[in-house]
């Protein structure tokens, strides 16, 4: 009974407090209920901020401005929505006036947070028109924040618009419009980021620096603009958003590691990166669309570089299952421009764009930054002429994908492409490009967004089962042929199934791998493939040194050369003092080695290439505080002598780590940690 009794006592303990939120209410405006709501946000989260944690804020549909709240002057354009750890925030409820106020559709009862203090915002069709535009001059200059939180700040299902940062200081990257994260790692949910506008160019619907850190998920960007007064053509069908130095249209991600998942970038216009620009950043994405942004070119900023995502300066993104499509650059890349970068696209669909040099992919030293390393697997470049543009002797790999030119639509003066296995020129029958459906043609089924079911088509693409067979199925429905589709939707719950010629086979059979109902070499092939595969990650043991714990783990036991590796750092300091740690296991661009040995039992060094400059890193830690990084690194072959150039020649193939890792040269190695299978 006691035990009991504990139990029930538990969820209370635990319980969020809940503060209510409705600029209809009109009782006792304490937040304790509907009917006593608070009516300006900013009084919630003031209750919030001093209350115990957790809190959960709950605001009814309607628009909530900034400058609303106790102690806040009306008008203040400095203003903004603090986020707070421990608290979240949920949009689209129905509030007072409704049968139930607690029903929640952020579609139905939209909840916006607005930096339109005045209420006199005109809608442009072109955001060219923005910087001129008089009604926005006394906008919220940033209407939400989320600096120095963590993931336990959370906001959900919100409308955020209206931001209008106007000012400009020389030498600065100023601030975002919509929202700001510096040193923040919130959890963001369902948000839309419309019509805000930056001057300085930092990020006009959201901007990570300083190693912020968000989740993403279910985010829409569209309709916002950056950058000061410019004269262009201008499609007024296309709305545009800018970041870092007018880069960036959808998201800036400086020294910033957003995870983005099933986000939407629309229509979004940028200096470099119309949708998403990174700088010394690697963001995670997934499920994510990018349709009609677009890269400009200006006589004074040059650039026009990049129209979906332009990565700058040893960034490492990693993109899977997401498309590109109508995107487009005035210079380079129509889809994705690379500088001094290394990204790793697997099973994204890239079509209809238009740009001057490379449609599809461009790597280019624009400013004399270094070569890119870009990995490219079960993919479709559907477009057409000039789709891969390599002018500064990057390495562009490519396997197992559809480019409807094939090798000989890419620019590579250098010979900087690889052109690896599996690779087709094939017509892959999307099921409807012209309203933006991709999903591949089956005469045994394929998803149909519109009516939410499996339709049979009378061809089926030949990007079906043409994948790496080495790359996992995921979740492709059965019948799978066993092997994974190319382009966005491949190894997902929506890839089209395997058509093998006679009606589809509806039971599963043991041992029949591929689908086909019948269990015969095919499927032993494709087991033998996979025979005494591993895949597990490979971690080391915490090691202890000076009252620092140092911690190394990455993705896998194998690795092939010229593949990236992802490498997860944590320190922690593990004494009760406050500690400053100066280059702890890599620096900020630095190089890193890992000791390998092939199949004779011989030892080689394999570099894990971060390119130059090298730099000093210094950690602030409190007592029991941690720290946590994540890394993509480029499997190079190197001599042991020469960190900077790939001259070592070893046979291409796999190679098991067991050694060490350390800082680079030019920082003193304060701890090697060993990684061993």
């Amino acid at each position: 009974m006691a035990i009991a009794a504990l139990l029930l006592a538990l969820p209370s303990a635990i319980a969020a407090r809940v503060i209510y939120i409705d600029a209809d209410a009109t009782g006792a405006n304490n937040g304790s209920s509907w009917a006593d709501a608070y009516n300006c946000l900013q009084d919630a989260l003031a209750d919030a901020n001093s209350a115990p944690k957790p809190v959960e804020i709950r605001v009814a549909e309607g628009i909530y401005k900034p400058d609303q709240g106790a102690g806040i002057t009306v008008g203040d354009r400095r203003a903004t929505f603090q986020l707070i750890n421990g608290v979240t925030m949920r949009g689209g409820y129905a509030g007072l006036g409704e049968p139930d106020p607690n029903a929640r559709d952020i579609n139905v009862y939209t909840t916006t947070l607005s930096g339109d203090l005045v209420g006199n915002d005109i809608h442009v069709d072109d955001p060219g028109d923005l910087p001129g535009e008089t009604t926005r001059s006394e906008n919220s200059r940033t209407v939400v924040v989320g600096s120095g939180t963590d993931t336990t700040a959370i906001l959900d299902g919100f409308v955020i618009m209206g931001g209008h940062y106007d000012v400009y200081v020389w030498g600065s990257r100023g601030s975002a419009a919509g929202m700001q994260n510096t040193s923040g790692s919130p959890h963001i949910t369902n948000c839309t980021f419309a019509q805000n506008w930056t001057i300085s160019g930092a990020g006009s619907g959201m901007r990570n620096w300083r190693k912020s850190s968000p989740t993403v998920i279910n985010c829409t960007f569209k309709h916002n603009a950056a950058g000061g007064i410019f004269n262009y053509d201008s499609d007024p069908t296309v709305i545009r958003c800018t970041f870092s130095h007018n880069s960036g249209g959808g998201m800036s991600n400086d020294s910033g590691n957003a995870t983005l998942t099933r986000c939407k970038f629309i229509g979004n216009f940028g200096w470099a990166g119309g949708g998403m620009f990174n700088h010394h950043s690697s963001p995670v994405l997934t499920d994510c669309l990018f349709v009609g942004n677009r890269a400009y070119y200006s006589p004074e900023r040059f650039s026009g570089h990049g129209g979906a995502m332009c990565n700058s300066s040893y960034s490492h993104p990693v993109v899977t299952n997401s498309t590109f499509s109508e995107n487009s650059a005035e210079r380079n890349g129509g889809a994705i421009y690379s500088r001094c970068s290394s990204a790793r696209f697997t099973n994204c669909t890239v079509a209809r764009g238009s740009a001057g040099a490379g449609k599809a992919v461009a790597c280019d030293s624009w400013r004399q930054e270094g070569p890119s390393n870009i990995q490219i697997a079960n993919c479709i470049f559907w477009d057409g002429g000039e789709e891969i543009w390599n002018n500064d002797g990057s390495t562009i790999k490519i396997s197992y994908s559809n480019l409807r030119s094939g090798q000989a639509g890419a620019h590579d003066p250098c010979e900087g492409l690889v052109w690896g296995d599996g690779n087709m020129e094939a017509d892959p029958l999307f099921a409807d490009p012209d309203n933006e459906d991709y999903h591949l043609k089956s005469q045994a089924g394929r998803w149909d967004p519109a009516s939410e079911s499996w339709v049979k088509d009378d061809v089926t693409s030949p990007c079906i089962d043409a994948g790496d067979p080495m790359s996992p199925i995921g979740y492709e429905p059965f019948p799978n042929g066993g092997r994974i589709n190319m382009g966005a939707y491949g190894g997902t719950a929506e890839a089209s199934k395997s058509y093998f010629g006679e009606p589809v086979c509806e039971t599963i059979v043991a041992g029949d791998i591929n689908g086909d109902c019948k269990v015969d070499l095919i499927d032993f092939a494709i087991m033998a493939s996979h025979w005494l595969e591993d895949n597990t990650p490979v971690n080391s043991n915490s090691v202890l040194k000076d009252g620092i714990e140092y911690y190394i783990q990455t993705d896998k036991f194998v690795y092939q050369l010229g593949e990236n590796v992802e490498i997860l750092y944590r320190v922690t300091n593990a004494s009760e003092n406050p500690v400053d740690i100066e280059s702890v296991l890599n620096c900020d661009y630095g190089w890193v080695r890992l000791v390998t040995t092939d199949d004779s039992n011989n030892i080689v060094w394999i570099n894990l290439r971060h390119p130059p400059p090298c730099g000093w890193k210094t950690i602030h830690l409190g007592p029991l505080e941690d720290e946590e990084y994540r890394e993509v690194w480029n499997m190079m072959n190197d001599n042991g002598t020469d960190r900077r150039d790939d001259d070592f020649p070893i046979a291409t193939g796999r190679y098991n780590v067991i050694g060490g890792l350390g800082a680079c040269e030019e920082v003193p190695v304060k701890v090697s940690i060993g990684i061993r299978p």
